[in-house]
């Protein structure tokens, strides 16, 4: 019995009774069977890479004919929003959801390995099946447990590409570090919270400023190790941001504490002025005395 792949494939593996057959240029394959129902019920049909990166998978029977999906060997590129390339081993999954509805989670992107994809499918057409594109949307890419895409806003076609260009949501960050009175340069390290809970420390420049070039979209919060006081900011990432952490530093404490000083003097000087001269003849008796000495 002949039979015709659908769509034509050549090189299809079938197997009847440890026998194995291939399909010819054509598609086309003779089978030691007589008849429909034993065609289906003895022949196996094996998943076959029948071109370099392209894998042909058994759909079922239709008509005594044997329909295929087509999967191809593509690698996802991840970019962030200027183009800059970012490491895929930074990723963490990859949900894509199929045109024909079949939603898929994909992990271990360390390398950029090639992930097989469905590309082209069966649908009927009139009374007749069809092999047509199937494309790939993006639901989710997750890093750091923060998804960094758009839901559906990506799509692409694995038949007509081998490299899938995803662009994820990282965004540059400056963060400068200031004392919070007279605003010069303080601190040594800013701590940062990720959307995961990883804390990640980084030494500040001399300026007091240190600028990371590709963060996930999140919830952070960023703290600050100075000689001072300073309370961890929480800053949601959702564009390039210059964030301006202030440090209410041990210098800022004497300044403030030698003013207060100042300040009730001055206060208790204008409420009593007789005592001005009568303190003044007293600092002046201690400076003599001291100097006798």
């Amino acid at each position: 019995m002949v039979i015709q792949t659908i769509p034509r494939l050549r090189g299809v593996t079938f197997s009847i009774d440890g026998r194995r057959f291939q399909s010819d240029r054509l598609g086309r394959v003779s089978l030691p069977v007589t008849s429909r129902a034993e065609l289906e019920r003895r022949v196996q049909v094996l998943d076959t890479v029948v071109r370099p990166g392209v894998r042909a998978r058994f759909s079922g029977w239709y008509r005594g004919s044997p329909t295929f999906a087509l999967y191809y060997a593509v690698r996802l590129r991840f970019v962030d929003v200027a183009g800059n390339a970012i490491d895929p081993a930074a990723i963490e999954s990859v949900e894509l959801l199929s045109s024909n509805g079949l939603p898929e989670t994909y992990t271990d992107f360390d390398g950029g390995r090639r992930l097989w994809l469905q590309g082209r499918g069966i649908v009927p057409a009139g009374l007749h099946q069809e092999s047509k594109d199937v494309s790939q949307v993006v639901q989710r890419v997750v890093v750091d447990d923060a998804n960094v895409v758009n839901q559906g806003q990506q799509r692409f076609y694995p038949a007509r590409s081998r490299d899938a260009r995803i662009e994820v949501l990282f965004f540059s960050a400056r963060f400068e570090v200031r004392d919070a009175l007279f605003g010069f340069p303080i601190g040594s390290e800013v701590k940062l919270h990720y959307p995961s809970g990883r804390v990640e420390r980084h030494d500040l420049g001399s300026d007091g400023d240190i600028r990371f070039r590709a963060l996930p979209r999140g919830r952070y919060e960023i703290g600050v190790e100075a000689a001072g006081w300073s309370f961890d900011r929480p800053m949601s990432l959702s564009r390039e941001q210059n964030v301006r952490l202030q440090v209410i530093s041990y210098f800022d404490v004497g300044v403030i504490i030698l003013g207060l000083m100042c300040g009730v003097l001055i206060i208790l000087f204008i409420g009593r002025p007789h005592l001005i001269p009568v303190y003044g003849k007293r600092l002046s008796r201690r400076a003599v005395a001291a100097s006798n000495r």
